[in-house]
C-alpha cells in the first residue's frame, strides 16, 4: 500500500513539472541554451537535403547514416 501513495504521488508531482517546463517561455530558454551551446562548439549542426537542422555531437564529423 504505501508503495502504490510513494508513486502515485511521484507521478502527481513530474506531471506537474513537465506541464510547467513545457509551457512556452521555457521553451524560449531552451532554444537560447541549445543556441549558444552550437556558438560554443560543443554542438555541430548540418542542413540535410530537405533542408531541416540536425544536431550532432562535437567529436562527430558527419551525421551516421541509418538503415541505408
Amino acid at each position: 500500500m504505501p508503495t502504490e501513495i510513494w508513486l502515485l504521488g511521484t507521478a502527481v508531482v513530474f506531471t506537474f513539472l513537465g506541464m510547467y517546463f513545457s509551457r512556452p517561455n521555457h521553451l524560449g530558454v531552451i532554444e537560447k541554451v541549445i543556441d549558444d551551446l552550437v556558438k560554443q562548439g560543443y554542438i555541430k549542426n548540418y542542413k540535410d537535403s530537405k533542408g531541416e537542422t540536425e544536431l550532432i555531437k562535437w567529436w562527430e564529423d558527419y551525421p551516421k547514416e541509418v538503415d541505408k
